[in-house]
């Protein structure tokens, strides 16, 4: 019940994914944020395309009466910007040090690429261009979580 642009900042962290409608959701945020507000969403699931093919998609019973979703980062996008949001999608610090520390373990879903991935991580360049460049194909395709700031203009 807050009137229009009353907020500073709104934080939210593995929240949206609840929502039956997160571009209602969002749209929302917007309407309570003063310009100039942030929102930080943070922790959100993101549906992957290879999430789809190795888990057959969720199961009814996790979707029983807590509203479980998953949405694609496609959607997400395309929400911040009908609502009028800047965005800037974040990097997790969990996936970084996982890459950097070598603590990718046998049996982890997607080994070899993980793998594969943290030798290349490694390497300093190259781990700032691709968390520069590859995080939404990493939400997109693995389905990483979402972590972004969004600025009303």
């Amino acid at each position: 019940p807050f009137v229009d642009g009353f907020l500073d900042v709104v934080i939210i962290s593995a929240t949206s994914h609840h929502s039956n409608t997160p571009e209602v959701l969002i749209q929302e945020i917007f309407r309570v944020l003063h310009r100039g507000g942030h929102c930080l969403m943070l922790n959100d699931p993101i549906d992957g395309v290879i999430k789809q093919f190795s888990s057959g998609g969720m199961s009814v019973e996790r979707n029983d009466h807590i509203n479980e979703n998953e949405y694609g980062i496609v959607r997400y996008n395309r929400a911040f910007k009908q609502a009028g949001f800047k965005y800037k999608h974040l990097f997790s610090d969990y996936y970084d040090q996982m890459l950097s520390g070598g603590g990718i373990q046998s049996g982890t879903r997607f080994t070899v690429l993980a793998k594969t991935v943290a030798t290349l991580w490694k390497i300093a360049f190259l781990r700032r261009f691709i968390k520069k460049h590859f995080l939404w194909i990493a939400q997109f395709v693995f389905g990483f979580p979402l972590n972004v700031v969004l600025v009303k203009p």
